[in-house]
Formats: structure tokens, sequence, C-alpha cells
């Protein structure tokens, strides 16, 4: 038993530990995993799964349809009618009483229906499908933001971790600047201003630390949110930041290079909605057309005074068959006042289209300009980068060997950090252009 007690409290001391440890992500794990979760896609699946149960639904119109029946009635009181008396013999005039029927009636029927022509059936089954390859294009409408969301959220928390590794490395150096300026100021080398100078650079680097920390925070809880993903549990990302940064890098693209819009959803999308349109005031035409309609019914009577007696009447059999036209003379100009409405729903259609145009052509030529501009401004940043590290180790070398002074240095530092937020910012600003300009041209 002590035994048993012992292997529990492991298990539970490693599901412990193995609940504490974050889940980490890629790039494309985090993406799919937003997909997989995503409660829009979710509703969207349902959306495509509705229209083909209205399909079908819509389609069982056409359908021939069988119906059975069975009745059974008891006549406690045989109706009375009245007669002309004179039919048995009576006097003119008056009237006699006289009842027909049974005590029971037992009665089953089958009866086949089926719509032989309606001119708007299979216009109608035409937009019902049209609807649901409009829902399917919605669905990855949704796919795409979320892939756009996440994408952008992962880069944030990149970035944000890039930075913190950057301070914590600059900390680390300046902690050992600090050590070994204390240790000259004992020896008599350097000024104690110049250790307070260096103690001042790491308390504001500590400072700004914190504040980075606190936003890769803020950053991670976003990419959560975006993912669908516990805000309350850890998680952790993987990815070379330089790697996704040289796979962002592409020669200058040309503005003015024609836009193919039907890489864009949301133009896919709207073209359905004209389809639409148009089957729609098609299926309000075909409503002038008349409808026809086969029926058949085959039925069976047994009328007894006692059912169970065979010396009474069998079975009296009925069948019918015949079809039935309907058509409308005059609806007092409601068809035509619905396919007036739906013409003008198709202009409408047509100028939203036209001006979703104009928008994909105006954002896809600002993501354009936006990237050339980010990719000039990083390869600036690299280089700015690269100049100030190596005036900041000139400098260094310069005040250790005691010919430069602790305030070259100082600014020098200060230009060497400015030079590296401003390139992780770039690096940032270029990730971002080329995601939204990937977006812009429907290949996200």
């Amino acid at each position: 038993m002590r035994y048993g007690n012992l292997i529990l409290c492991f298990w539970v001391v490693v599901l412990s530990l193995d609940a504490q440890n974050p889940t980490n992500f890629t790039l494309e794990e985090a993406v799919e995993y937003g997909i997989d979760r995503n409660n829009q896609l979710d509703i969207d699946k349902l959306e495509i799964e509705d229209a083909d149960a209205q399909i079908l639904e819509y389609w069982s119109r056409g359908i021939p349809k069988l119906n059975g029946s069975v009745q059974y009635q008891h006549f406690v009181d045989i109706p009375v009618s009245l007669v002309p008396a004179q039919f048995f013999g009576g006097m003119p005039g008056e009237f006699a009483e006289v009842q027909f029927g049974t005590n029971n009636r037992l009665e089953g029927a089958l009866e086949l229906s089926a719509l032989l022509f309606d001119g708007g059936f299979f216009v109608g089954l035409k937009a019902q499908r049209l609807y649901k390859e409009l829902r399917k294009r919605e669905l990855v409408q949704s796919e795409t933001e979320v892939r756009y969301n996440v994408t952008k959220a992962f880069l944030n928390v990149l970035v944000a971790q890039e930075n913190v590794g950057i301070l914590e490395q600059n900390i680390e150096n300046l902690e050992a600047n600090l050590s070994d300026a204390e240790a000259n100021f004992e020896a008599g080398f350097i000024e104690k201003l110049d250790v307070d100078r260096i103690r001042l650079s790491l308390s504001t680097l500590e400072a700004r630390r914190q504040s980075v920390e606190g936003n890769a925070l803020i950053a991670a809880n976003l990419l959560k949110f975006q993912m669908g993903y516990p805000i309350e549990e850890e998680i952790e990302v993987e990815g070379d930041l330089n790697s996704i940064f040289s796979s962002a890098l592409v020669e200058e693209v040309e503005v003015e290079e024609p836009v193919n819009y039907n890489e864009r959803m949301e133009y896919q999308i709207a073209n359905k909605g004209l389809e639409l349109s148009q089957v729609d005031i098609s299926r309000l035409r075909a409503g002038y057309l008349p409808t026809l309609t086969g029926f058949a019914s085959a039925s069976r009577t047994l009328q007894r005074n006692d059912l169970f007696d065979d010396s009474e009447a069998g079975w009296l059999p009925a069948t019918i068959v015949g079809v039935n036209m309907n058509f409308s003379l005059f609806d007092g100009f409601d068809r035509r006042a619905k396919i007036q409405r739906a013409k003008i729903t198709q202009e409408k259609t047509i100028k939203e289209i036209n001006q979703l145009e104009r928008s994909i052509e105006m954002e896809v030529r600002n993501a354009r300009i936006n990237y050339n501009n980010a990719q000039t401004q990083s390869v600036n940043a690299q280089m700015n980068l690269d100049l100030a590290e190596e005036i900041y180790e000139t400098t260094q070398i310069k005040f250790d060997e005691g010919v430069g002074s602790s305030v070259e240095l100082r600014q020098a530092e200060s230009d060497f950090y400015t030079a590296q937020s401003n390139h992780i910012n770039a690096v940032y600003d270029l990730l971002d252009a080329y995601t939204e300009l990937q977006k812009a041209l429907g290949k996200i």
C-alpha cells in the first residue's frame, strides 16, 4: 500500500511539472493552432453544413411524395337524412327519415404526388448551390484573417524577445565594465564620476529591460488571444528572427505592376454575390410560368355494422389519378416589384465591386510603397548599427588605454544602444510591411 501511494505521488508531481511547462510554437504551428480553435471558423463550417441541409431541403420539393393514412370511424348514431315520403308510397309533401351507412367504417389510403414542372425550381436549386460556394469562400476569408492576425502577433512576440535579449546582453557587458571601473577607481586610475556614469547607464538599461519585458508579456497575451490559446497558461515561441527577416527580403517590388483582384477572397465573395443576384432575378421571372403537379391516390374502405362479420360487404376500392396546374393571373404587381428590387440590388452589387477594385488597387500600391521604404530603412539601420558598434568598440579601447574620456564613451554607448533599437524596429517594420503586402496581394 505504501508503494502504491509513492507511485501516485510521483505521477502527481510529474503531471504538475508538465502542466507548468509552457507550450512551444513555431509560426506555422501557431497559425494552425489558431485555425483549429477559432470560433468564427467553427461558425463558418456550421454555415456550410447548414447550406448542405438547405440544398437537400430544397431538392426534396422536386422528389415525389408518398403519404399513407388509416382512419377508423364508429358511428354511435348513424346520420339521418330526410327524403320525400312519396318515394316510399307516402303522401306528397311529407318527408321520411332514412339512415345511410353502417356503424363502423375503416379506410386505408395511399397518396402519391410529384412536381412535374416548376420554372423556378432548378433556378432556385442553382441559387442554393451558389450560396454554399459563397459560404465556402467566407470560410477561406476567415482563415485568411486568422493567419494574418496570428502572424502579426507572433512577430510582435519575436521582436519583443529579441529586444529583451539585446538588453540583457548590454546589461551583462555594462556590469563587467562597472566591475572594471570600480577596480580602476580603487587603484586611482579614474574618477568616481566615471564610475557613477556607468552606474547610471546600467540603471537606465535595467529600467528599460523591465519595460520591454512587460511589453513582451502583453505581446504574448495578444498572441494567445489570436490563437485561441488559454490566456492563463504559459506560451513560448520558437523562431529565428533573422531567418524570417531574410525570407521577407525580396527584390524591390514594382508599384505600377497590375493587380490581380481575383487573388483577394473578398473579391471572389463579391462576385458570387453578383451571381446570386442574377439568379434571384431569373427565379422571380420564372414565377410567371405555371406549376404542374401530378397526383394519384388509392384507397380501400370497409363499411360494416360488425367489422368481423364476413357476411357483410367487403373492402370497397377507390383509385384517382390527376394533374393539377396552378398559375397566377394577376398578383397586384407583387412579382414585378420584387424583380425591380432584385435589379436594384444587382446594380448596387456592381457598384460595390467597382469600389472594391479601387480599394484593392490603392491597398496594394500603398503596401508596395511601404515595403520598399521599409526595405530601404532596414538596410540603413543595419549600416548605422555596424558603424555605431565600431565607434563604441573603438571608444571603449581608447577609454581603457586612458586616452579617451568617459563622456565620449557614454555618448558612443548611447549611440550604439539607439542604433540597436532603431535596427530592431526597422526589422519589425520590414516584417510588418511584408505581411501587409502579402495580405494585400491575397497570398497570406
